[in-house]
C-alpha cells in the first residue's frame, strides 16, 4: 500500500452502553483509534419510503491492516464542513497488509447513538 494515498485522518468508534443521569443504560460511542485511510465512493442507490427518499451511499475505506476493527463499528471523518459518519458494514483483508472497510452513510441519523435494530 502506498502511504501517500492514505490522506484522510479518521476516528474509529465502537458502540458501548453507558448509564444516563437516571441510571438507565444509554447507548453511546467510544473512541478506539485514529488512523489514516483513503476514501473512495463505491456505489449509491435510492430508497423510497414513507413519502421521502433516502440516498444511501457505499464507500470503500482503505487502510493498513489491523485486528481491532469489526462490522457494526463506525468511522468519523471530521471536516470543516461537518463530520461524516461511515457505518462499517463489512471488512475485506487484502494479503494481511491492507484492510478495506465497506461502509454506508446517509441511511441513519445517529450522530450520537448506535443504531437500534430492534425497532420494527
Amino acid at each position: 500500500m502506498l502511504s501517500h494515498r492514505l490522506r484522510y485522518r479518521l476516528q474509529l468508534q465502537a458502540p458501548v452502553t453507558q448509564q444516563n443521569a437516571y441510571g438507565e443504560p444509554a447507548p453511546a460511542w467510544q473512541d478506539i483509534a485514529r488512523f489514516w485511510a483513503d476514501i473512495t465512493p463505491w456505489k449509491g442507490k435510492e430508497i423510497f419510503g414513507a413519502g421521502a427518499a433516502a440516498h444511501p451511499v457505499l464507500y470503500r475505506l482503505r487502510q493498513r491492516h489491523r485486528e481491532d476493527v469489526q462490522a457494526g463499528m463506525r468511522v468519523v471523518h471530521q471536516r470543516a464542513a461537518g463530520d461524516v459518519i461511515y457505518h462499517i458494514e463489512a471488512l475485506l483483508a487484502v494479503q494481511d497488509r491492507e484492510l478495506h472497510l465497506l461502509c454506508s452513510t446517509g441511511l441513519r441519523n445517529d450522530s450520537a447513538l448506535p443504531a437500534d435494530d430492534s425497532s420494527p
